[in-house]
């Protein structure tokens, strides 16, 4: 009678190695599998690493330790046809419904973060109709001029305040001609181009008095300030007359 070789020792043991390296790959990602086939699974490993250890102690056909690896391999791949074969083809929907719940559940998170993010936005689009109302409101009431232009001085937009101040119509403005800087005297340039400056660096500038030339060639005294629009080169500016209080002055 005659056991094993190294060799064949050392590659049981390996084998070993192999099957207890699964197990822990195995219970590493046991979410992913079915209850009752991981536990089938569990079991297939276990009995495979005792057959294996016992196949090292072999020393003839006969002796009980072959028996017993041969007896437990048996047993490993009844656990693997109950795992595999039993679940996976005889009660398939064990396996399908598992994925099925986690694609589910999967589905109903991104759903819900959906629609916290569709709320978000509801509210803050009705926060922003409610601020171009009340902005809308105060352009109309025509307590103050109110324009948009860029910060070359084109005028885009603009209420009727503003336009009676100067002496244009709206007509003067869908032409595209309107223009502060060009309304502007010349000793009030510097004064602009500061105020300019300040807006693109800060995003508003400190409201400052300057004058404005109407149609007729006269000049209109008048407070002003700009705030830039967001990062681009537009601006949104308030125009006050100062006419009577530098009549009373």
């Amino acid at each position: 009678e005659q056991g094993l070789t190294n060799f064949k020792i050392i590659s049981e043991y390996i084998i070993v190695a192999l099957f207890v390296l699964s197990g822990i790959l195995l219970y590493q990602n046991r979410r992913s599998f079915d209850p009752l086939v991981l536990r089938f699974l569990f079991f297939f490993l276990a009995a495979s690493v005792v057959s294996e250890l016992a196949f090292t102690a072999y020393v003839s056909v006969y002796a009980p330790a072959n028996a017993l690896g041969h007896l437990f391999k048996v047993l490993a791949f009844y656990f693997l046809y109950k795992a595999i074969l039993e679940t996976g083809l005889v009660k398939p929907y064990n396996l399908l419904f598992r994925s099925l719940a986690a694609r589910e559940e999967e589905l109903q998170v991104a759903n819900q973060e959906l629609e916290r993010e569709l709320s978000m936005r509801k509210r803050i689009e009705t926060a922003m109709r409610k601020s171009e109302a009340r902005f809308r409101r105060l352009a109309d009431s025509n307590i103050i001029g109110i324009m948009f232009s860029n910060r070359d001085g084109k005028i885009r937009e603009t209420n009727d305040y503003l336009l009676d101040l100067i002496g244009y119509n709206r007509a003067d403005l869908q032409s595209g001609s309107l223009c502060w800087v060009e309304m502007t005297p010349p000793e009030f340039e510097e004064l602009d181009r500061l105020a300019v400056q300040e807006a693109m660096t800060r995003g508003a500038c400190t409201p400052y008095e300057k004058e404005f030339l109407h149609k007729d060639g006269s000049r209109i005294p008048v407070l002003t300030g700009y705030a830039r629009i967001e990062d681009g080169d537009d601006f949104i500016c308030f125009v006050l007359d100062l006419t009577q209080r530098k009549m009373a002055e």
